[in-house]
């Protein structure tokens, strides 16, 4: 059985994940928010619950400023505490519209999550 959310559709179990995570991160970014995609196996369509992780892409703005940082570090925190299978078992990659427009060898961009 699967959730189907605008424009991302996504296997039941991890549902709680990734409502947290959206919710969250809408949140510590704010209008810097652009938008947050599924990406990996989940988007692939290779999902495997017993060996895949979540991956998601989130594109911001702006590049991610450090107070937005120590929200989302804190997010990230929080989401690993709570009880979900998959709370340990994910990455979130941020990066600026301009970044995901042009992509240039060497650059670096925030990733948190557990594994």
């Amino acid at each position: 059985m699967s959730v189907t959310t605008p424009n991302m559709t996504y296997p039941r179990e991890i549902a709680p994940l990734i409502e947290a995570l959206l919710d969250g991160v809408r949140e510590a970014l704010g209008e810097n928010f652009v938008g947050f995609y599924l990406r990996g196996s989940l988007a692939l369509g290779g999902f495997n619950p017993e060996t895949s992780d979540v991956d998601v892409l989130v594109v911001t703005e702006q590049p991610v400023s450090e107070t937005e940082f120590g929200a989302l570090d804190r997010l990230h925190t929080r989401i690993a505490a709570r009880e979900n299978e998959y709370g340990c078992h994910y990455e979130v990659s941020y990066v600026d519209r301009a970044a995901v427009k042009r992509f240039e060898p060497g650059q670096r961009h925030h990733r948190l999550g557990w594994r």
